[in-house]
């Protein structure tokens, strides 16, 4: 899912409180947004994180570079532009920068970074002391690279132990239950193994999680359903990279079942458009909804939507959508200025590509970019993280994922098809489900001076938000052949906010 960014309405309006990231949009996932214009590309900075988020490795590069020159001193320049020519196989100059930007900062990203890199040129000595300096982290990814060292010094004790710490910070770390579980089955401590895996499993089913589970009760029957753990990975993962395996044990286990062919009939329908996809019925290039955001009596801002036009992206047909959200510049120190671009499939049943940009202050944009590669079975996230470090992620993509913006037409699609449903969302980089609740209540909503038919529905958002939020929100959606979303509303403990259809353009 997109990121939620920390100079969201509500994030201003609760300053006092703890800052969420990139609140608006996920709380209203499912209903509203969009954009009139191109990304903001007014700095070399920007145009730097641009072209890093999009992959444009050389162009980051050049970018950079010229950032360096200007400001020698500036770890996270040194450090981005390390990362860049990692990426471009450019080993020896990436060292440079990378030495550069540690000798300018302890950052925890920076160090972690450099350990990465002398891990991966066969290095874990040199990389010890780095990779010990970027533990500590919230989602244990220094942990991780930690323990990866370990190992490669053949330090199995300090390996293990490293692993169950950094799951202890984070249970649904795929990176350490990949290391961690063999190591536990190879000892027989198949208790410890089966906890670790059932924490994981608790929230989402994660990747690891699903196919070590079901390594486990192949291991050790009775434990787990080791047939079904196989069943719900290729479900949830048809391309994912235990794909193979999980289909040689259920050969074993299932026989009679042909996997393989389930499997990939299961991914051509999604890659196969329908002849009337919902996308085609509700869509018109250059149209553009218009929403009002409000906070009891105050007008915070708009939330606008543009369909920019049906296209064909990494060679399949999408829509291609832009978001935008504008401040009210009535309201003292709001300034909220965010665009995302969007990519998705033409029947509204996942993302292709998500880039974004967010204003965090007069100076500074942030920007991210998610890549769903279907064919392949890969999820990327690219971002700066709230310092400026660059980072880039890939892992097992869900069949059926969305970024936060695409969720509103998934919404359109479940609603208009009288269904409940699950949604699976990238937040922050980690998957977490989008709910629509079953039993609607059929409401009229006026829209532009005119009485729509709607039905009203509740949703829910399994994370917890700024100001104690439930993830509990309400939207409205026609019930006629546009299915528009016309109005939503969600409760945080100083009340109530709401976003309502102002007028179409287009």
């Amino acid at each position: 899912m997109m990121k939620l960014r920390s100079n969201s309405f509500v994030s201003y309006l609760l300053r006092p409180i703890k800052r969420c990231k990139y609140l608006l949009f996920l709380t209203l996932a499912f209903l509203f947004a969009s954009a009139v214009h191109a990304l903001p590309l007014n700095s070399t900075w920007e145009q730097a994180n641009r072209a890093a988020v999009e992959g444009k490795t050389t162009e980051a590069i050049r970018l950079f570079r010229q950032l360096v020159q200007k400001s020698p001193n500036e770890s996270k320049y040194s450090f981005n532009l390390a990362q860049m020519l990692t990426e471009a196989e450019q080993y020896s100059e990436a060292e440079t920068y990378f030495k550069k930007a540690v000798s300018q900062s302890n950052a925890r990203r920076i160090h972690a970074g450099y350990a990465s890199f002398l891990l991966s040129q066969n290095r874990p000595a040199e990389a010890l002391p780095y990779a010990t300096r970027a533990t500590g982290d919230k989602k244990a990814i220094g942990n991780v690279l930690l323990a990866k060292t370990y190992l490669s010094l053949h330090q199995a004790d300090n390996c293990r132990s490293t692993l169950v710490g950094a799951l202890a910070r984070n249970p649904r770390n795929n990176e350490a239950l990949e290391l961690l579980i063999p190591i536990l089955l190879r000892s027989h401590e198949t208790d410890l193994a089966a906890k670790l895996l059932r924490a994981a499993l608790q929230n989402f089913p994660e990747p690891e999680a699903l196919y070590w589970y079901g390594m486990l009760g192949v291991a050790v029957p009775n434990v787990t359903d080791a047939p079904r753990q196989f069943e719900r990975y290729l479900e949830l993962y048809p391309r994912g990279k235990h794909r193979n395996d999980c289909i040689e044990h259920l050969k074993i286990l299932k026989p009679a079942v042909d996997y393989k062919s389930r499997t990939d009939n299961h991914v051509n329908t999604y890659l196969s458009a329908p002849s009337n996809p919902m996308g085609d019925r509700v869509l018109k290039a250059g149209r553009k909804w218009i929403y009002d955001v409000r906070w009891k009596f105050l007008h915070l801002g708009n939330l606008k939507i543009e369909t920019i036009g049906r296209t064909t992206f990494n060679g399949q047909p999408a829509w291609h959508l832009r978001y935008f959200t504008t401040s009210n510049p009535a309201i003292p120190g709001i300034d909220l200025d965010d665009v995302y671009d969007i990519f998705i499939d033409v029947d509204f049943r996942y993302t292709l590509s998500y880039v974004g940009a967010a204003k965090r202050d007069k100076r500074r944009w942030d920007f991210n970019s998610y890549a769903f590669d279907i064919k392949a079975g890969t999820f990327t996230s690219r971002a700066f993280d709230e310092d400026g470090y660059y980072y880039r992620i890939e892992r097992d993509l869900p069949l059926d994922a969305y970024d936060g913006s695409s969720v509103l037409n998934w919404a359109r699609r479940t609603v208009a098809k009288n269904k409940a449903g699950k949604a699976i969302t990238v937040v922050d980089d980690e998957y977490k489900y989008s709910t629509i609740k079953p039993g609607f209540v059929a409401e009229n909503v006026k829209v532009e001076n005119v009485n729509r038919g709607a039905n009203k529905f509740n949703a829910e958002i399994n994370y917890v938000g700024i100001a104690g939020m439930t993830g509990r929100a309400m939207g409205w959606i026609t019930t006629d052949a546009e299915a528009l979303p016309v109005k939503a509303m969600f409760e945080i403990k100083i009340g109530s906010i709401e976003l309502r259809l102002e007028k179409v353009e287009g």
